[in-house]
């Protein structure tokens, strides 16, 4: 490849989740530099994941297609197991329910070790998006302890996060508040700016949920002037605060 090393174009994952709009724009930068099978599935996987969470699924179910047809010609499953859990997770955001489950089931299959814990959570993200709660949180549990026994704080925490939110909708906000704590300290060791505010965000759910209106007013603030930086859209925030204020 040419332009990036194979560690710059790594490092574009995790940027997906935290500065998203550069992580756009280098992954096109890279795949501009016709770059090898591992790093194209690599700069596809992040812009796909980029295009998923601004709501353009379709466009984010082409990139991670792409992703996963590249990480194919690798011969790495792990890599594989990535792209596939990446486009099972898009192809729920865009309606295509049995598709995307059965993508993140092959994933789950596929994979070993960590990857089995970073594939775990984003079913349970599915799950939890179909309402399948019970089912969500098994997956969330056995994904904190594998990741937890890897050491790997950006997964754990990712993991922590998304089991609050399916507390908070088995109607356990306590323990909920307590996973997005976690999440949160475990965050403020890393670069993932945004993934830690989503954390006072959902801390906010929380505190609505167990009748705690100013506290969640406060955590609302909070939130709205820790993304602000980032220049990412707060139309969540603003939807979140309309909620609370009613």
């Amino acid at each position: 490849m040419t332009g990036s090393s194979r560690q710059d174009v790594e490092e574009l994952l995790p940027l997906a989740l935290s500065r998203p709009h550069e992580a756009l724009a280098r992954a096109r930068a890279v795949l501009a530099g016709k770059p090898g099978p591992y790093e194209a599935s690599l700069a596809h996987q992040a812009a796909g994941i980029v295009l998923r969470d601004v709501g353009d699924a379709q466009a984010g179910v082409r990139e991670l297609r792409a992703a996963l047809r590249l990480a194919r010609r690798t011969g790495s499953a792990q890599r594989q197991a990535d792209a596939l859990a990446a486009l099972g997770v898009a192809l729920v955001h865009a309606g295509r329910t049995a598709a995307g489950l059965a993508a993140l089931d092959a994933a789950a299959a596929l994979s070993t070790g960590v990857m089995t814990g970073q594939v775990l959570h984003r079913r349970a993200m599915a799950l939890k998006t179909l309402g399948r709660y019970r089912p969500a949180l098994d997956d969330l549990r056995r994904a904190v302890g594998i990741l937890r026994a890897a050491g790997d704080p950006v997964w754990t925490a990712r993991a922590l996060n998304a089991r609050g939110l399916v507390y908070v909708a088995l109607g356990s906000p306590g323990r909920a508040d307590d996973d997005f704590v976690t999440a949160g300290q475990l965050y403020a060791g890393t670069s993932q700016q945004l993934e830690a505010v989503h954390t006072v965000l959902n801390r906010a759910l929380a505190a609505f949920s167990l009748g705690d209106l100013p506290t969640a007013l406060s955590y609302l603030d909070e939130a709205a002037d820790r993304y602000r930086p980032l220049n990412v859209p707060t139309s969540e925030i603003g939807r979140a605060s309309c909620r609370e204020r009613v």
